[in-house]
């Protein structure tokens, strides 16, 4: 499979820039020295499963004499101009530790303290993560630590908690690209930063830990804090965006890179904008949502339909109609999510794509009730699942996080980091 470093996500406004500049003209520098600080597009690509999984994080001001790299890229990094990439690849245990039996540890049921777990659940589920402070009685662990673990096997007798890293054992591939290069003001009081520790940090939850389905559906996953019928709450007309301005531009490169133009497509759960770059220029592009406002005002449409999945799974169009669909933060509300997949599947053409994005924010009341209680990238392999129960020959994940938000948004600065944009691609053959 192709594993090629994607390129991109690499959007920051001028004004921000010269913002995050300081302001001083003449401030530039050509090459990437001990006294400068870098913007770095890190990209970690990796696959387990048949899945490839390629993970963005932005290293904001990365100072390259304090922050800490692996001691493969150590000085590797000096002398490099904006546009250049560096590519490395690590065996297992190279990068970060490697799988080790003795991260495996047997507790007693009553060690896990399910009441800090959103749900009914009254036992860990086998497959799934929770943080390690649920755990008593294993030495070094405290109720603060949220480091995700994985449930091997649960039952009212034992539990298989698995402390290893969710990459351990892996081959991982790292690409770093220069963005954009300044000098330092000043250095920053001894603080510097792991930009490896924070890149491989939730990457390797998204995938199964064998060849079995994660059991997310049992109990009540579906259910949902407000079951009054949809069509009640959409009645509201919400012109907002549900993301911040830089979540918005990446998310637009990423539908601009994956839905080539000329195409037929379909926005799925649509609304009044549809994340798609000005530019892109469709064959057909169709909107299907639950607001009528919303979906007049959204000008890419070339025609749309008001239609409650919910109530109806059906993608009202004829099959094979689509060269792609997309679904754009949204994913969570879906009570049915494997009868829409299904006919998701039934209305693209041959060699479709369905697009699936999504983000840390929602509605938490007409959410799904599973939604809330998953570590973000169990979303991921939530989400992932769904296409794999429905027939998608091949599946792919991308996440974009770290960058920064812009300092005109309202949550800036008690936020720095722009909404993290999570993507799971399926495609048919």
């Amino acid at each position: 499979m192709n594993m090629n470093h994607e390129p991109g996500f690499s959007v920051i406004s001028m004004e921000d820039r010269f913002i995050r500049s300081w302001g001083q003209k003449g401030d530039t520098m050509t090459v990437t020295t001990a006294d400068s600080l870098a913007d770095l597009k890190l990209t970690l690509t990796w696959e387990k499963q048949g899945m490839i999984h390629k993970e963005v994080y932005f290293a904001d001001e990365a100072n390259l004499y304090r922050d800490f790299f692996p001691k493969s890229m150590d000085g590797k990094l000096l002398g490099k101009a904006v546009g250049d990439t560096l590519s490395f690849t690590f065996s297992p245990g190279e990068l970060i530790p490697d799988y080790s039996e003795k991260e495996i540890h047997n507790v007693f049921p009553y060690q896990c303290d399910m009441r800090r777990i959103p749900g009914k659940s009254t036992l860990p589920v086998k497959g799934r993560f929770y943080p390690k402070g649920i755990l008593s009685g294993i030495a070094g662990i405290f109720s603060e630590n949220v480091t995700p673990f994985r449930v091997l096997d649960s039952d009212d007798r034992r539990v298989v908690a698995d402390f290893n890293h969710p990459l351990a054992g892996l081959p991982l591939s790292v690409d770093v690209e220069v963005l954009d290069i300044r000098p330092k003001r000043k250095e920053r009081g001894g603080m510097c930063h792991d930009w490896i520790e924070h890149l491989v940090s939730g990457p390797g939850i998204q995938a199964r830990p064998g060849d079995s389905p994660v059991d997310f559906f049992s109990g009540d996953a579906f259910a949902r804090d407000d079951e009054n019928p949809d069509p009640v709450f959409y009645t509201r007309t919400r012109m907002v965006s549900h993301i911040d301005e830089t979540a918005r531009r990446n998310l637009a490169e990423l539908y601009g890179k994956k839905i080539k133009g000329g195409k037929t497509v379909l926005d799925l759960m649509a609304s009044w904008e549809s994340h798609v770059p000005d530019d892109l220029l469709f064959e057909g592009f169709h909107g299907l949502g639950m607001n009528e406002d919303e979906l007049a005002a959204n000008k890419r449409f070339d025609s749309y339909k008001v239609h409650d999945l919910n109530n109806d799974p059906v993608v009202p169009w004829p099959d094979k109609t689509f060269n792609a669909v997309i679904c754009s933060l949204s994913v969570e509300y879906l009570t049915r999510p494997f009868d829409v997949f299904k006919e998701v599947k039934r209305v693209l053409k041959p060699g479709g794509t369905f697009i699936v994005t999504f983000s840390n924010r929602w509605f938490p009341t007409k959410s799904i009730r599973l939604w809330s209680g998953l570590h973000e990238f169990e979303r991921v392999a939530l989400v992932a699942e769904y296409f794999l129960a429905s027939g998608f020959d091949r599946v792919e994940s991308l996440s974009l996080r770290g960058y920064p938000r812009p300092y005109t948004d309202e949550y800036f600065p008690a936020m720095k980091q722009s909404d993290p944009i999570y993507m799971v691609q399926g495609y048919i053959d």
